[in-house]
């Protein structure tokens, strides 16, 4: 073998290396997502957000749950967790483990490119389906953390989220 038939081999050989790892990876964190919590037993504490109404079942639904005002609801990574969820006849189940009673809200986006965030057009409105608990009414902006906040008494606890478009 000539050495830059080699040398080509080698760098398609260490791509393919790298291309795994990094779908290894990715594949990780979004089965880590969709987990229960360390430590999760059934009957142990959950929220159940029943996301229902999305137009489609591209893509997943991306729900993430907040203990606090702070980051509400645009700064995901402030979120206290965050999940997705596969959908089925227009509705996803998401669900947050291990969390203590207090006081939670709920924002829900249907993910349909799979990014992890919510597709905005130039204006910077929302051009996929939303929701918040309570299914709390949005105005010119998402609404307050009071608005969309809820009391988790612990326990399994179920709420449902109306898409928006």
């Amino acid at each position: 073998m000539r050495a830059e038939s080699r040398s080509t081999a080698s760098v398609i050989a260490i791509a393919s290396v790298i291309a795994i790892a990094v779908a290894i990876a990715m594949f990780s964190s979004v089965a880590m997502a969709q987990s229960p919590g360390a430590g999760a037993l059934p009957g142990g504490n959950v929220i159940r957000v029943h996301y229902v109404g999305m137009p489609d079942d591209v893509g997943r639904a991306g729900c993430a749950i907040w203990s606090s005002a702070t980051g509400w609801p645009r700064q995901r990574e402030q979120a206290t967790q965050r999940v997705g969820a596969p959908i089925k006849n227009g509705s996803a189940v998401c669900e947050f483990w291990v969390l203590p009673p207090g006081t939670y809200a709920v924002a829900t986006f249907h993910d349909k490119q799979m990014t992890g965030k919510m597709a905005l057009n130039f204006l910077g409105m929302p051009t996929e389906s939303y929701g918040f608990s309570n299914d709390a009414p949005v105005g010119l902006g998402p609404p307050s953390f009071d608005a969309a906040s809820f009391k988790y008494p612990g326990g399994v606890f179920d709420i449902t989220i109306h898409a928006k478009k």
